[in-house]
């Protein structure tokens, strides 16, 4: 029974070590897209691919930290966020992407980041497993071929 355990734990280890290499190494093809070099090119590639994936770009805001920048250290990469905007008595959630100059801000980020705000977002709660196994990949299929799940 102990050996079952010992090569159960074994396989599941290897199992889960090339699901996650995979999954890098799908997210580094990302980098292989068209690179953004201002806020100017990241409102015009927001435009863009809010209106492939469906989502209404007058409600999709995209903020640009370039390397000198205050705010350059407050974010790793790219990120998203649904932010409430309050106007004449009216709520209006405001969909955010926010990316950071360097090697990560690529068009396939942004198209990553937009799939989120689409199928993910707002989360009820943080759910690991689900964002490793079900998020994430399906964004990064996303960002690298345009299929839609």
């Amino acid at each position: 029974m102990n050996e079952v355990l010992k090569d159960l734990a074994t396989y599941t280890g290897i199992a889960l070590g090339g699901y996650t290499a995979l999954l890098a190494g799908a997210q580094l093809i990302e980098v292989a897209s068209e690179k953004i070099t201002s806020q100017e090119q990241l409102d015009r590639i927001v435009d863009e691919e809010s209106d492939k994936i469906g989502l209404d770009k007058r409600l999709v805001v995209g903020k640009f930290y370039a390397a000198g920048d205050k705010n350059y250290h407050t974010i790793r990469g790219a990120r998203c966020f649904i932010e409430d905007f309050n106007l004449e008595k009216r709520t209006i959630p405001i969909k955010v992407v926010e990316i950071k100059e360097g090697w990560g801000a690529r068009r396939g980020a942004v198209r990553h980041e937009l799939y989120h705000l689409k199928k993910h977002l707002p989360r009820k709660n943080k759910n690991f497993l689900k964002s490793f196994f079900i998020e994430e990949p399906t964004a990064t299929l996303y960002a690298l071929t345009g299929i839609n799940l």
